[in-house]
């Protein structure tokens, strides 16, 4: 147990099978994904704020959080979320990974699931 940074993150994700963003920050998931893609490890990435969460695949070295992100930089990130947001944003990305470490196709392949659980409304946008 101990906090991704730069000195550590490489070695965190070599040999590993895949990684499950659950990061509280962008420079964080941006570090992440440049480790992930020097080893060649693909990201379930997961993000909440509020009623709403985003989960999407990140193949190694497809830049898509950074894409998705910008630098980085910018205004600190609201943390507010409600107690029930985490565990369902865990659940799509626990279903992501079981399935890519099965060796089965990624629903969310090129696709960022956007939800709002206050309208119960999903989305598939295209990365």
């Amino acid at each position: 147990p101990v906090f991704l940074d730069g000195e550590n993150a490489g070695g965190l994700v070599q040999g590993q099978d895949l990684a499950l963003d659950a990061l509280d920050n962008v420079p964080a998931r941006l570090l992440l994904e440049d480790a992930c893609a020097q080893a060649g490890v693909s990201i379930v990435h997961g993000a909440i704020r509020g009623w709403s969460a985003q989960v999407a695949v990140v193949p190694p070295g497809s830049g898509r959080l950074r894409r998705l992100y910008g630098s980085g930089g910018g205004a600190p990130i609201d943390r507010t979320s409600l107690p029930f947001t985490p565990p369902f944003c865990a659940a799509i990305q626990a279903a992501e990974a079981v399935k890519l470490l099965l060796g089965r196709p990624s629903s969310l392949e090129g696709q960022l699931l956007l939800a709002d659980l206050r309208r119960m409304d999903w989305d598939l946008l295209p990365l």
